[in-house]
Formats: C-alpha cells, structure tokens, sequence
C-alpha cells in the first residue's frame, strides 16, 4: 500500500459472476474508493511517509464466510484471511495472530467458519476474526500468496491453518493450480480510454479469462524460492538483464542489491496486487522521472517521490523472458490533488535501504504495473499437503497495453485531445538528476558520519582552523611534559626527607599485587552520588549493536 492520503475516487460496485464452470471461479473485481487512504503495508523509510494522492485504488471480491458475506481486498502480497465484521456461526482456536501494517494491524482470534469462494465450498477455513481498526486498509482481506508466508500456518502449526487457495486446490484435485488477476483502470473510463478488451478487472482460480489464452504461450518465469525453506515465500522472479528501459529508449544502469543474488544484473522483483505504488531502485526512479524538464524531487519522511509535469508523456517498459512489457503512460504519475492538474506525483517510487532487509526483492511491481499485464500464477506443487514435489511454481505475463493506444488515451486525458508530445522538451542529460540520497541505515552510523561531515566543513571553512587546532595540541603537549618534570622533581625532594629524617631505617610499605582485585557486584564503589553497589557492565558488540532489535516488518500485507 501507499502512504497515507484522502483519496476521491469514484465509487464501484462489486458483482458475483455466477455463470462459471464447476471446477473453476471466476470473480469480477471493481477498483473501490477508501476516503481514508491507502496505507503501505511496510514503512520502508523507518517513519511515517504520508503521500498525497488523488486517484488511486484497490481492487476488491465478495466471499461469504459463515454465512456472513464480506466485501475482501485482493492481495498477492500476503496469505491470510482476515475480517472485521462479526462471523457468527464459527469456532474459536485458542490462537491468536496479528498481521501488523504500517499504520495499525488485524490482530485476533483464529476461528474457523465455511468459506463460500463462488462455486467452492470450504469447511473449517482458517481466519483472523480481526478487531475492527479505522486504520486497517480494508474491513476484510484475502491473501493469495504462498502458503508458506501465512501468518496463521505458522501460529496454528499445522494444516488446520492452510490459506484459502491451498485448502481449495487440496479439496478439488479436478482444479487446475493457478490464480490468475485482470486489473482495470477504471478511474479512467470516464475519460474514454482505448481498451480493446474493454475489460473489467477479473479473479480466477483454476480458469483463463475469455480472450487472453494466448497467455499459455509466454515464457514461463521461474517462481523463485527461499535458500532456506525451499519454498516461494512471495511471488517473485528476475528481470531480464537490462531489463529496465527507461524514457529515453535505454536500459536503465541498475543492479541487484540482494545480498544472496549471485548475478546482481538479473533484479528480483515480486507482484503485489495489494502495494500500489511500485517501489523500485533510485536509480530506477531518477531514470524515469529526474530527466524531466520541471521536475523536482520532494523529500518526504527519510526519502520522498518526484514531481513532474502532468503533461509531460513518458513511456518506459520492463523486459521478463525476453518479451517487453510496456507500461500505460497514465500509470506512471497521478496528479498530486485535485485541485492541481498540472504536477503529478511519481507513482514508481524510490525504495529505501531498509526495504533490503524485508527479503530478497529489489523491486514491488505494484497496481501501476499490474495494470498492464494479465497475471497468471502456478502454484506448482508448493500446495501444502500436495503429495508429489515435482512440479516449480512460474509466473506467466501476457501484455494488455498496446503503445498506440496508451498514446491517445494520454492524449484526451492530459492534453485535453490536441497532441502536443511531438514538441514537448526533450529529456535532460542524465548528469541533471538530483534526488535525496538513501538515507543511512544505521543511526549510530548516521551520528558517527554526521560528526565526520561536521569536522570536515569547519576544516575548509578556515586555515585558521586548522592552526588552532596544531596551537591547542602543541599547548597540551607543553603542560603535559611541564607536568611530568614537577611530579619528578617532587618525588625526588620525598624521597631525600626520607633518607634526612630521624631515626628513618626503611622507606614506607606499600601493599602487595594481591591487595588489588576486580570489584564484585556486592562491592561498593564510590562516585559523586556516594557508595553504592557495583553493577556489572553489559557486553559490547559494536556500537549501537547490544540493544539493537531487528524491525518487525510485514512484508507484503495490505
């Protein structure tokens, strides 16, 4: 999801397809207004990054689950079921789970109820019976991720926990193991945008969509998996090298930072119907956006998003399996609000550094790609329970945006009709982008660089500087030594009244080595305060380091 802001969208409704096959479902899906914004699931800038925005959306489906029907958000991004309206006829497990978002969480009892999904029938299916939280996303959410990710598996411990689409395909061997999404771009139909298709977004399990079965015929892209488990914990694969091609017809000079990616020109990057804004590499977002002529990056929390000219056409494509995949021009900006057309806000938006530590993913290909694409993902034989483990999980792509078309529909749109785009600037050199640089990782790193910078600037600031600085080491070093030879010549001047004094044999006794030892916890110790009790220091194991917690981020929820 996105940062926090007042969206104004027009409302849709959600209606049940109720002419489908038998061993398949087929759920039409609407974009749906959320007045109190869209919230990013993972605050991948270490604070709170509220973004304006003005017409963006989430995508929705009817399930009915104990005989109570509930309005669900879509969500490849994560893999539990979760809903905040009372479900009457269910059963209570003594767990309890919490899936936690940026900003609040869907945390409750696990219960078990019969899920309705159109044709399928599931008894017992797991869910988070969720305290309602006006800062949830949505009043209700169906993860179609890996079972493997699912919050409530793991919290129950066995296959009572199973997500819906895994106890589905366990219970209809007949059902084909995929999932395929359609999303639609409604919040331009009124505009009269070109579609071919003429398509309202779709769900199906175990179904094509009517008209798009030439997806059976593109590259079948690796779903990849876990070093750890094994198992798809998202559903990610790798770009193309080069596989970035930015405005200018260029591939975008960009590398892998996963640290457990052996071939860092291959990026991995995973497909999110619940995460709005892409989040990609900086190089990535300064390619697309900071070549524009007008364009500015705004920073906003620990990184920010880049502005540009509404108006200004950009037109940039993504290479997977060797097949370009272009993007809609009208998905790469919104306007900012509603009430200034003319800047738009960059929705492929700059990660930050701590996005590396969620997973291995160099990019989010959110709802602004996904709108361009047919989805279809084969679970493979990474059901849980499956039998056999033969069978990879891949994704397949089947573009829907035809470049002419995307071009006249910029044109109504922007332009109001009259094509300007063939005297628009052109972009600038690639020695004109400025953007806020990542933001450090580490805070005791950031105090220890921020006091280095500091010194470095009263450096240059004046030579006198630097001479102060010799004349203050030089003093030191002077009343240093000056002080050495007076407590010299004092232990002299003692040890001669000694050796003059009456009836002196010996020089005074002093205590053995023995008599020196560590302080034990129950020794007092003197200081300013008075005696007290010694405590024992904690161990060190770099700066910052021995209280250091690791984030508890949620990657990929809604």
């Amino acid at each position: 999801m996105k940062g926090a802001a007042v969206l104004p969208l027009s409302l849709l409704l959600i209606l049940l397809d109720a002419t489908t096959p038998s061993n398949a479902i087929k759920f039409p899906l609407r974009a749906r207004p959320r007045a109190e914004g869209l919230v990013r699931r993972m605050d991948m800038s270490g604070g709170n990054t509220g973004l304006s925005n003005s017409g963006d959306t989430t995508y929705f489906c009817n399930i009915s689950l104990g005989g109570v029907s509930h309005t669900v958000l879509i969500d490849t991004g994560s893999s539990d079921l979760w809903v905040t309206k009372d479900v009457k006829d269910s059963k209570v497990l003594n767990v309890h789970a919490e899936v936690d978002y940026a900003i609040g969480s869907a945390s409750g009892p696990v219960e078990l109820a019969t899920l309705m999904f159109d044709d399928f029938t599931v008894p017992n299916q797991a869910y988070i019976q969720a305290t309602p939280d006006s800062n949830l996303p949505a009043k209700g959410l169906i993860g179609l991720g890996p079972s493997s990710a699912s919050v409530i598996r793991q919290k129950v411990g066995n296959s009572t926990g199973n997500p819906p689409l895994d106890r589905i395909f366990q219970q209809n061997m007949t059902t084909p193991n995929f999932l395929s999404v359609l999303l639609d771009r409604a919040a331009d139909d009124a505009a009269g945008t070109s579609d071919p298709l003429d398509h309202a977004g779709q769900l199906t399990v175990g179904e094509i969509i009517s008209g798009l079965e030439a997806i059976n015929n593109q590259p079948k892209l690796a779903a990849l998996k876990d070093s750890g488990t094994g198992k798809p914990e998202h559903w990610q694969t790798s770009l193309d090298p080069d596989g970035v091609i930015g405005p200018d017809g260029q591939p975008i000079v960009v590398f892998s930072a996963v640290p457990s990616n052996k071939n860092s020109s291959l990026l991995q990057i995973m497909f999110d119907t619940g995460f709005t804004y892409p989040q990609v590499p900086k190089e990535v977002a300064d390619g697309i956006y900071g070549r524009v002529p007008g364009s500015e990056f705004v920073p906003q929390g620990d990184i920010g998003y880049w502005r540009y000219p509404c108006n200004y056409e950009l037109n940039i494509s993504f290479k997977l399996g060797g097949v370009s995949y272009p993007i809609h021009p009208l998905d790469l900006g919104m306007p900012e609000s509603s009430s200034d057309s003319k800047n738009c806000m960059a929705t492929f938006q700059q990660r930050s550094d701590n996005f590396l530590a969620v997973g291995g993913i160099d990019m989010i290909m959110g709802m602004a790609v996904l709108r361009n694409l047919y989805l279809l993902i084969n679970f493979g034989d990474f059901v849980d329970g499956s039998s056999s483990k033969t069978a990879d999980p891949y994704i397949q792509l089947l573009s829907i945006t035809d470049v002419a078309d995307a071009h006249s529909d910029f044109v109504k749109i922007q332009l109001g009709g009259v094509d300007t785009t063939g005297t628009q600037a052109a972009l600038l050199p690639p020695s004109a982008v400025q953007s806020k640089p990542p933001a450090p990782a580490s805070s005791d790193e950031n105090l220890f660089t921020k006091g280095v910078n500091e010194i470095k600037k009263l450096a240059k600031k004046s030579v006198w500087f630097i001479v102060g600085m010799v004349a203050v080491a030089v003093l030191g070093l002077v009343l240093f030594c000056s002080l050495i030879v007076c407590l010299v010549r004092r232990r002299r001047r003692t040890r001669s009244a000694f050796r003059a004094g009456p009836g002196n044999k010996s020089a005074p006794s002093v205590p053995g080595m023995g008599s020196y030892k560590p302080l034990n916890p129950q020794d007092d110790v003197w200081d300013s305060h008075g005696p007290h009790t010694a405590v024992p220091e904690p161990p060190t194991y770099g700066a910052g380091y021995g209280s250091y917690q690791e984030p508890q981020y949620q990657y990929g929820h809604a």
